[in-house]
């Protein structure tokens, strides 16, 4: 028997948070009641995102922790609008909606019938000017064309049934969870400024990986109970029991004792591109690290509070 509230995920990653976090989700809450994003989530009061927000970026100045807050808000509003049985969960309609996300992101100018949910995306790129460099920009437009777009595929894949391979869930869950994007404000937040060279590198590359999969495995784990209850098949555990053919209690045993060899893996792999690189881009890599472990260590213990998994 599976319990009906999330059990803890632990990681040995230092927690925080930021002194703004109150006044944040103050604004975030009077953002979100003007913009309607408020009134497009069930219980927007308790899924607590101005928290969460303070504990991802203990050390962001207010303006990049509002920035985090509207673009939590419209990550889940985006999510939750393509649930299956939801308005959204239908191919055709989410692949268009996609489609609107890419061509807004790329400057075309609002139809006259713009959608709720690409809307708030709108007005968050329109907030980020004047906060963030162009180049973050083009980074973060790749990123959040490929959240459009992998969540347009998890409607696909619903509709499709079949069960796919682990490897190949964990690669679409880091382009559709929208943890990419989070770990760009992360460099917002620390004034963290990455080396062209060094963020092209496949070591560099594999660190980030490394931490948006074990953000997919804490994230499943927590929402497991809900998924269940739901009857809904995308979650790592879940995906265990059919590959495996062991029961829900099992499979999360499974996904438990593989997140742990993953942060064992994780920190065996920042220690040795520590040791491999000049001493100011190990710096880099300290500081990277230590700002996407914080981060992490905030969406696990955010999972556990919020209203959004039970």
């Amino acid at each position: 028997m599976v319990p009906m509230s999330p059990t803890p995920v632990e990681l040995p990653f230092r927690a925080g948070l930021n002194p703004h976090t109150d006044a944040c989700g103050r604004r975030l809450d009077e953002w979100a009641r003007r913009t309607g994003a408020s009134a497009a989530v069930s219980a927007w009061a308790g899924y607590r995102l101005g928290p969460l927000a303070g504990r991802l970026f203990p050390t962001a100045s207010p303006a990049v922790l509002d920035l985090t807050g509207r673009y939590l808000t419209w990550l889940c509003v985006y999510d939750d609008h393509f649930d299956p049985g939801s308005q959204g969960d239908r191919l055709p309609y989410a692949s268009a909606v996609a489609r609107d996300v890419v061509n807004m992101l790329r400057g075309a100018p609002p139809p006259p019938d713009e959608q709720l949910v690409v809307a708030l995306l709108r007005y968050w790129r329109d907030d980020v000017v004047g906060v963030a460099s162009p180049e973050w920009w083009r980074r973060c437009v790749v990123d959040l064309a490929q959240v459009a777009r992998g969540i347009t595929d998890e409607v696909g894949a619903r509709a499709r049934g079949g069960t796919p391979d682990v490897e190949a869930y964990l690669a679409h869950r880091r382009r559709s969870m929208g943890i990419t994007v989070l770990t760009n404000l992360m460099e917002l937040a620390e004034h963290l400024e990455v080396p062209d060279d060094l963020r092209v590198r496949y070591r560099f590359q594999d660190l980030r990986s490394a931490v948006l999969d074990m953000a997919s495995v804490g994230n499943d784990l927590i929402s497991l109970r809900k998924e269940v209850r739901a009857g809904e098949s995308h979650n790592l555990v879940l995906l265990m029991c059919r590959t495996r053919g062991c029961d829900v209690v099992e499979g999360e045993k499974i996904v438990r004792d593989w997140l742990a060899r993953m942060v064992v893996d994780y920190l065996a792999l920042k220690g040795e591109l520590r040791l491999s690189l000049p001493a100011a881009e190990a710096e880099v890599v300290t500081r990277y690290a230590g700002g996407l472990e914080t981060m992490l260590r905030g969406m696990v213990d955010w999972g556990m509070e919020t209203s959004r998994y039970r």
